[in-house]
């Protein structure tokens, strides 16, 4: 490859199920987001989450799980900070408690 020619990434890799709602939050935002993705689907009713394709990013096998070079994230909070930090989003992390909003005992 000459000097010049740019180096093209491998799109970052998502596992889903369209029945998970994680799933569905993930995949809902990176589309509004814009941010691409080579989306897959896991059948967790197949079981296909404890198979030698998908064993070995998690311990609990969940769905989502992104995978993007060596860096997995296997919870949905986790993933959407991604997206949103890769798309330039700014994130935001507010609590209860520091946005004054407490709930009563």
């Amino acid at each position: 490859m000459p000097a010049s020619a740019s180096r093209i990434d491998p799109l970052p890799t998502l596992y889903v199920h369209p029945d998970s709602s994680s799933s569905l939050s993930v995949m809902t935002f990176a589309a509004e987001a814009k941010v691409a993705l080579d989306c897959r689907v896991i059948d967790l009713f197949a079981g296909e989450q404890a198979g030698p394709d998908f064993d070995g990013f998690s311990h609990r096998q969940p769905v989502p799980v992104l995978v993007d070079g060596d860096l997995r994230l296997t919870e949905a909070s986790a993933i959407l900070r991604y997206l949103a930090d890769r798309a330039g989003l700014p994130t935001q992390h507010t609590t209860c408690a520091s946005s004054g909003n407490r709930r009563s005992p």
